[in-house]
């Protein structure tokens, strides 16, 4: 009797080993998507970016790696995770490309996924056309890239590459922004623009909300303009993956005392040099694989409680 329990406690643990040794896991990497062919394609060339240095890693802890948009584009989420399963994919880490904490990662994302049910993001989907896999694979959700050291690193080099006379220029940080995460936006660019002044001896710097171009005349430019009050030349760091701020600033347009005026014109004969986005750059690549791979390795085991000594009893 004996012999046949430990026969069936060691098959039940062999089964146990090989259902884990079975288990397989994918890296979904989402991006918003875009009409534009040439935004998206800088998110899909992150993908290969990722494929191939996984390979140089020589990374074998996932099966597959694919790009997944969350509406405009191809592939979309549903596609992509459809395709892992049909795969065999169990799992599925998922990479939230996204600069900082916001509606897209926190809900649409997760509802897009099938993990989050609110009903109205689920309605609000449904009008854009997104659908929702129906799959038994466990999704497990990551970090945007903020908080983190990768955004500031790029546009310190960003910043540095426009900077020729710190003494004589102010930093404007221009970010999406996301009001129901005001705190964290308000954190990346404060952070960012002391980042940049304390590293390159830059004195002044602000900051603005522009989402994707639409407050650019009202919050963006009055920025860059105050900045210009006190300085002579204005450096516009680009807190985006691919926005063009320069082409943003020079086609804005402002009813000026009845008449319609472009940024570009307001601006003109001023020194504002901008930045280029955060895309392309390599460092993106890593840290989405490195993401990954931390998100991929267990939890350390929690600490053991201490048992007192025996005979010891708390003091009161």
């Amino acid at each position: 009797m004996k012999a046949k329990l430990l026969w069936t406690a060691l098959l039940l643990l062999s089964l146990s080993f090989t259902a884990l040794a079975g288990d397989k896991a994918a890296l979904m990497i989402v991006a918003h998507g875009s009409p534009e062919e040439s935004w998206n394609r800088l998110l899909l060339d992150v993908g290969e970016d990722v494929r191939r240095l996984a390979g140089e890693r020589r990374v074998n802890d996932f099966e597959d790696i694919g790009v997944a948009f969350l509406e405009f584009a191809e592939p979309t989420i549903c596609t992509v995770a459809e395709q892992f399963a049909s795969g065999g994919i169990d799992e599925v880490y998922v990479v939230p490309l996204f600069i900082a904490p916001s509606g897209h990662s926190g809900r649409d994302v997760p509802a897009a996924l099938g993990v989050y049910r609110d009903p109205d993001v689920i309605a609000a989907l449904a009008a854009e056309g997104v659908r929702i896999p129906d799959t038994r694979l466990k999704f497990v959700i990551g970090p945007t890239l903020f908080p983190g050291d990768v955004i500031p690193g790029i546009v310190l080099d960003r910043v540095r590459a426009c900077s020729t006379d710190p003494k004589e220029e102010a930093v404007v940080v221009l970010a999406h922004g996301d009001e129901y995460y005001r705190g964290y936006w308000d954190d990346l660019v404060h952070e960012t623009g002391g980042f940049l002044c304390g590293r390159l001896g830059i004195e002044e710097h602000r900051g603005a909300f522009i989402h994707i171009g639409q407050s650019f005349s009202a919050d963006g430019l009055p920025a860059i303009q105050r900045a210009l009050e006190r300085k002579k030349t204005v450096i516009v760091a680009n807190l985006f993956l691919s926005l063009d701020l320069e082409a943003v600033a020079n086609t804005c347009v402002l009813d000026f005392m009845g008449h319609r005026v472009t940024g570009e014109q307001i601006l003109q004969g001023r020194d504002v040099r901008y930045c280029r986005a955060l895309l392309p750059d390599s460092r993106i690549a890593e840290w989405v694989l490195d993401t990954a791979l931390e998100m991929a390795t267990p939890p350390p085991e929690p600490a053991q409680r201490r048992e007192p000594p025996a005979g010891h009893t708390a003091a009161h």
